[in-house]
């Protein structure tokens, strides 16, 4: 079980995105400002932070800065969010570390998404880049899947869910998901194959 901390002055927001996330299976934490945010981080220690931008005490940016700065709680992925998308702002979260910036507009599904690929990411940063590098499949989303058996032998097999369809990358006997994601686009298609599992059959979607 991950934990996810949410930092937003809207209490609506807070629960909202607690409620969903928990029923993903995450531990939730929340906190309404900057400096709340600061005394969560060091009781919970999250695997990741969605973070409002705009917030009374300490805001969004600040918050992230002095995280960065003093390196606390280093690798945590940090998820800004909020109803502003000027560019600059965006530009200067980035500088500041943020690991992605989202509109509070996003539909929730996709929303939900992009968290669980952070998290995911966090376990398996080598086979999200290999999925990168497969031109029929646009990567919105990774999660954990099923997968039972494939009649390809000589490849081993990942199971992930891609856009709620349940996928199985099959990597070539030997070739390690860190060697594939260390390869250039145009080796990955020798070594690597996406198949989407159909209602009665899998049908390979890569390459």
């Amino acid at each position: 079980m991950k934990t996810v901390l949410v930092v937003d002055d809207d209490k609506e927001i807070l629960e909202m995105v607690r409620v969903v996330l928990e029923e993903r299976g995450h531990n939730i934490a929340t906190a309404r400002d900057g400096k709340a945010c600061m005394r969560e981080i060091i009781v919970k220690k999250p695997d990741l932070i969605i973070m409002d931008l705009k917030m009374p005490n300490m805001d969004g940016l600040n918050a992230l800065d002095l995280i960065r700065v003093t390196q606390m709680n280093k690798q945590v992925p940090i998820l800004m969010w909020s109803g502003d998308s000027d560019p600059e702002v965006i530009a200067r979260a980035t500088r500041l570390g943020a690991d992605d910036f989202l509109s509070k507009s996003t539909p929730m599904p996709e929303f939900t998404k992009i968290v669980e690929l952070h998290l995911f990411s966090l376990e398996h940063p080598e086979l999200v880049e290999v999925l990168k590098k497969c031109p029929a499949q646009k990567l919105v989303g990774v999660l954990p899947g099923g997968f039972n058996s494939t009649d390809h032998p000589g490849w081993d097999a990942y199971p992930v869910t891609m856009r709620e369809h349940e996928l199985c990358v099959l990597l070539k006997e030997g070739m390690t998901a860190e060697k594939a994601a260390a390869l250039s686009y145009g080796e990955v298609a020798g070594q690597v194959k996406v198949l989407q599992k159909m209602p009665k059959r899998w049908r390979q979607a890569y390459p």
